[in-house]
């Protein structure tokens, strides 16, 4: 009897079968006979049992297949995805080092670049210095002929103030000397005012200028070297306060030179690069416009005394050296 559905089978129906037989049979074959059945029943038990294990071996047999088959693919996946990864991973490298070597390259060719630059760059320099070297020393010759004009200018007029006032007073040659330059400077205000456009035309040549306003402000009456207009004692006060914020020696020479005008700024011009500092400037400025103007008026009052001899004055002398050599006072 099937015990899922409750029907008999086969064997139920076998069983019941000899069961009848063996109730006919004597007990000790009764015996006999259910032993057979058992043993019957063992042996086909076995079988079924072996049977299963044959059926369970072949199937662990085939799960083990399935299992190696598919150890088998998941190898073969994972080596075929390290090798895709180490094929990626090598083409990235690659590019990476393209990359680079491309930077490199670039790099090398900034270098390059910046080399040349540097050799054009050079070369310009050295071009314009060559010119610059070339025009300040046009510019040198030409300050220099002006320079020697203006001394030769200078000594004629101190010869004629000399000669004039010969044998005259005492008293009314210092009234004369004072007449003859207020003279002297009217006939030559033309004259020094072309000089002086034509000199700063010059020194404008090839040199770039920085003026600055400074405390105090411009100067604005010009010392022209007339003591009659401002004393130069005076004026080089004011100069003094004016300067006395400036550090720079090329800026105090650039505002210096603004409040000068005529004769004086061509002696400025031919003596600025000998100032390293304003005290140096201020000594050699009153000197110039002050000292020999009271050297002239004593030689003038030594003269009409008789005690001026032939010799030359200390101020002539000067202006002989000057004229001999002017780059020296340049």
């Amino acid at each position: 009897m099937d015990l899922r559905d409750g029907k008999k089978t086969g064997a139920g129906e076998d069983m019941e079968e000899k069961k009848e037989t063996i109730e006919e049979i004597p007990e000790n074959e009764k015996m006999m006979s259910m032993f057979a059945m058992i043993m019957s029943r063992m042996e086909e038990s076995r079988e079924e049992n072996r049977q299963m294990r044959e059926e369970n071996r072949e199937m662990m047999e085939k799960n083990g297949a399935m299992m190696n088959r598919l150890e088998e693919n998941m190898e073969k996946k994972m080596e075929k995805n390290r090798k895709m990864l180490e094929k990626k991973m090598e083409e990235g490298i690659v590019r990476f080092e393209g990359k680079v070597d491309r930077l490199v390259e670039k790099v090398g060719n900034i270098g390059r670049r910046l080399d040349s630059t540097k050799v054009e760059l050079s070369q310009e320099m050295e071009f314009l210095k060559v010119e610059t070297d070339k025009k300040l020393e046009q510019n040198k010759e030409v300050i220099r002929e002006e320079v020697i004009g203006r001394i030769n200018e200078i000594e004629k007029v101190q010869d004629d103030k000399i000669r004039r006032f010969v044998g005259r007073d005492v008293n009314d040659n210092f009234v004369k000397v004072q007449e003859a330059v207020a003279l002297v400077d009217k006939r030559s205000e033309e004259r020094d005012e072309a000089i002086e456009d034509r000199i700063r035309g010059i020194e404008n040549i090839g040199v770039v200028k920085s003026i600055g306003v400074f405390q105090g402000g411009r100067i604005e009456n010009r010392f022209d070297g007339s003591i009659r207009k401002i004393h130069s004692e005076v004026f080089v006060n004011i100069l003094r306060n004016r300067t006395a914020n400036i550090n720079c020696v090329e800026e105090m020479k650039e505002y210096i030179r603004e409040a000068f005008d005529k004769d004086v700024l061509l002696w400025f011009s031919s003596r600025e690069r000998e100032f390293v500092s304003y005290e140096d400037f201020e000594k050699s400025f009153l000197d110039c416009y002050w000292g020999e103007i009271k050297e002239s008026l004593r030689n003038a009052k030594e003269t009409v005394s008789g005690r001026n001899t032939a010799e030359k004055t200390e101020e002539r002398e000067r202006y002989k050296k000057i004229k001999e050599n002017p780059l020296l006072y340049e």
